[in-house]
C-alpha cells in the first residue's frame, strides 16, 4: 500500500503579487498516523437516551462523524453509533493487531537464514 501524494493548495504570492497564485505543498501525515488519529475518538462520546436517538437518528448520525454516541437505556450503555470511516478504520487496526501477533506467535516456529541454508544444502 502506497501513501497518497502530497496534496497542493493555492496561495497568494507575498510581495503585493496581485492575483498571482502558486502551489504550495502541504506536508502530510504518514499513513500510520493517520489511521491512528482515526481509530481514536474525535471528542469525548456523546451520551444519548434511546428514545431521544430514536427520534433524532439522523441528527444522531450527523453527530457520530465528529464523536461517538452513546445510546443509553434505563440509563445504562446499549449501544455505540460511530461514522462509517471509523468503523473501516477500526477494522483496519484490528486487521493489523491480528497480524502483528501472528508474527509474535510465530516467533518460536522460524529459524535462521544460515540454518535454511543448509537444510536446503543438505536436500542435494
Amino acid at each position: 500500500m502506497t501513501a497518497p501524494a502530497a496534496e497542493t493548495a493555492p496561495a497568494v504570492q507575498a510581495g503585493g503579487g496581485k492575483g498571482k497564485v502558486m502551489s504550495v505543498k502541504k506536508k502530510r501525515e504518514p499513513l500510520a498516523a493517520t489511521k491512528a488519529r482515526r481509530v481514536r475518538a474525535h471528542a469525548r462520546p456523546s451520551m444519548v437516551p434511546f428514545g431521544e436517538a430514536r427520534s433524532s437518528l439522523t441528527q444522531q448520525i450527523e453527530v457520530s462523524s465528529e464523536r461517538d454516541v452513546i445510546i443509553l437505556r434505563n440509563s445504562q450503555p446499549a449501544a455505540v453509533l460511530i461514522s462509517y470511516e471509523r468503523y473501516e478504520a477500526l477494522l483496519d487496526h484490528i486487521e493489523d493487531l491480528e497480524d502483528r501477533l501472528s508474527i509474535v506467535e510465530r516467533e518460536d516456529d522460524t529459524v535462521s537464514f544460515s540454518e535454511a541454508l543448509g537444510d536446503l544444502d543438505s536436500d542435494s
